[in-house]
Parts: structure tokens; sequence; C-alpha cells
């Protein structure tokens, strides 16, 4: 669930228009994508490292970066509604 209006994120996001808003989202989608990537790649470096901790705590860092992309497309449909306030 994403908290805040269309109204809300737009001033948070300090964009003019729903546009702008959902470029600026993409950006920031685009990036966690890159950090996901990278969390990945680090993941088969360590796999089966003495430190079992550390490749579970990138588990939970790659899966925390996947949830947010998934809840910033969220924020970008809810741009994309017509009313001023989407549900």
């Amino acid at each position: 669930m994403i908290a805040g209006s269309v109204t809300e994120w737009m001033r948070f996001l300090a964009t003019p228009d729903r546009e702008d808003a959902v470029s600026e989202i993409r950006r920031m989608v685009h990036r966690l994508d890159s950090v996901s990537d990278e969390l990945t790649g680090v993941l088969r470096c360590l796999s089966g490292s003495p430190s079992c901790d550390v490749e579970e705590i990138l588990r939970v860092s790659r899966t925390a970066a996947e949830e947010a992309m998934g809840l910033l497309s969220g924020v970008i449909m809810r741009l994309r509604l017509d009313g001023p306030d989407a549900a």
C-alpha cells in the first residue's frame, strides 16, 4: 500500500506536473534496479562464504530494493490515473 495522495507526491518531488513526477520516479526505479543488479553480483561472489550473515543481509537488501521498485511503480500508476487524488 502506498501512502500519500497524488498531490502530496508531486509536492514531495517538487514537480510541476504529473509527467515530470512520473519521469522522476522512473529514474529512481532505474537506480534501484541497478542497485538490485549490483547486489545480485555481490551475492554470487559471496555465495557459500563462511559468513552466512553477510549473504542473508544482502538477500534482504535486494528484496527490499525490489519491493521499493514495486511500490514506486504503484505511485506511477496512481499519477497516471485521471483523478487529482486517485486511490
